[in-house]
Formats: structure tokens, sequence, C-alpha cells
């Protein structure tokens, strides 16, 4: 049985008024809040991850009281914090992934404001999650997958952009792989400029949303 099911299991026996007490509430609506959120979080990585504050206990504090008092083996914990650091601090020293979408767009007469607005759709942000602890081989298929899914949902083109011709996957090891619309890598490794459109007031860019 998993630790977040022991847990959950635990909590359904006990009163929580009684077990927040336990750990040192002496506000136990704040309490009660911040039991419900570690609740309504799927794993304890994710809620070591986001992170959370309730003046009283950090996320990993909350979750070493919160075994004390439910009588759990502290030594569980240690272990779920200790994989969830080392997966956390990983993702930490990744560099940011992305791909840039091809269309040889060539401007004419599209403003400048115009192309900065829409400059995001050329763009396609990487949750390092994809790729922590994953080979290339396992990266690329998850890339060519977001690629496929992309392809597909914007029939081929970009609203002002135009057609897509290939995918441009910044990798976090600085190198760039070209793929197809179909998702598969390609044997053209010619360079792609990829130009941006940016909106400047003095020195300030200013960034669209």
């Amino acid at each position: 049985m998993t630790l977040d099911k022991q847990i959950t299991q635990k909590l359904e026996q006990v009163s929580h008024n009684e077990l927040l007490i336990t750990m040192g509430y002496h506000n136990l609506k704040t309490g009660h809040k911040t039991l419900q959120k570690f609740l309504n979080t799927d794993t304890i990585y994710l809620w070591l991850k986001i992170g959370n504050y309730d003046m009283k206990y950090d996320s990993e504090a909350f979750l070493r009281a919160l075994l004390k008092a439910l009588e759990l083996p502290i030594s569980l914990v240690k272990e779920e914090i200790q994989k969830s650091q080392k997966r956390l601090g990983c993702i930490a020293r990744m560099k940011e992934s992305y791909i840039f979408i091809d269309t040889h767009f060539k401007r004419s007469g599209v403003s400048v404001l115009v192309l900065a607005m829409m400059e995001g759709h050329r763009h396609i942000s990487i949750d390092k999650e994809l790729l922590v602890y994953k080979s290339k081989t396992e990266i690329f298929k998850e890339i060519g997958k977001i690629i496929r899914q992309h392809y597909l949902a914007h029939e081929g083109k970009l609203d002002l952009w135009g057609e897509i011709y290939t995918y441009v996957y910044h990798h976090s090891d600085d190198n760039k792989y070209i793929f197809n619309p179909d998702g598969t890598l390609s044997e053209d490794h010619e360079d792609i400029p990829e130009s941006k459109a940016e909106l400047r007031i003095g020195n300030q860019k200013i960034t669209f949303m």
C-alpha cells in the first residue's frame, strides 16, 4: 500500500479536530484548510513540489507532523521526501525546452505590434516533468506526440503565420532537432532561422500574454 493510501486510510479513522490539535495547531481553521489542500493533492511528490506554508508548517514539516500524529513510521516519509527532492533537484537543473513552429513566414505589411502579440503562437512550452529521468529516445517519442497533436489541432496552419512546415525542438542539452508534422525526426539537418517579433519601448521589451 502506498504512503498516500495509508495516510488517507488513517485519516478516516480519527477526528480531524483532535488530529490537528495533536499537530500543534491553535487555529483549527488554518489546520483544516491545510489538511484539505493536502488531501486534494494527488501525490506526496506534488504536495512537496507545489509547496505550502500556513504560518506554522511548510509542506515537508506538515507531512512529518501529520505522520507523527497518525502514528505512522517517519521512515516512510523520509524515503518519499528524498525521492521527491532528488526529482525536483533534477528538474531545477534542467534548462527550459521548447518547440519552435516553422512556417517560412515572411512579413508583408503586418504591423510589428500584431506580430509581437501573436509571437507566442509559434512556440510550444515543454513541461520538464515529461523529460525527467527519460532517455532521448523516450523524450523524442513524447515530443513527437505533442507535435502530432498540435498539427492536427491546428489543421496544419497557424493564424497569421501561415502553413506549418516543420517543428524545431530545443532540447535541454542546447541542441536542436527538427521534426516533421507527423512527429517523426526529420533527416533534414539544415539550420532553420527563428526570427522573433518583439515590441520595445526604449530598452523595455513588452511581453504579451
